[in-house]
């Protein structure tokens, strides 16, 4: 899944030096989450509303599985993947939202 989702960073990013950015951080509910972000074009809202959907793809040489299995994968190991639309600092010189692909993941179980 991770690998699905670096691949369509490298896509779609620059190229430059730290257009793609991963980390780790434990949010609220002291959850480990693993932010996946590029520096290319945003996603338009009529493709957002589509991005987990099987077989909807805008590349010719996709087949629109990519992000549905990757997110499919993740449920079955209670895990979460979501993009997440905002402000973020990778685009200093716009005030445009970006986005970023986040993987939450399960709680420890508990003994």
């Amino acid at each position: 899944m991770v690998v699905n989702l670096l691949s369509n960073a490298v896509r779609y990013a620059s190229g430059q030096a730290g257009s793609i950015r991963l980390y780790v951080k434990i949010n609220i509910s002291n959850r480990r989450e693993l932010h996946i972000l590029d520096d290319g074009p945003g996603i338009p809202s009529a493709v957002r509303s589509h991005l987990f959907e099987p077989f909807y793809t805008t590349s010719s040489k996709g087949t629109g599985l990519g992000l549905y299995m990757a997110r499919e994968l993740c449920l079955n190991n209670k895990a979460l993947l979501d993009y997440e639309y905002r402000n973020d600092d990778l685009h200093q010189t716009s005030s445009e939202p970006t986005g970023r692909f986040v993987i939450n993941f399960s709680l420890p179980e508990r003994p």
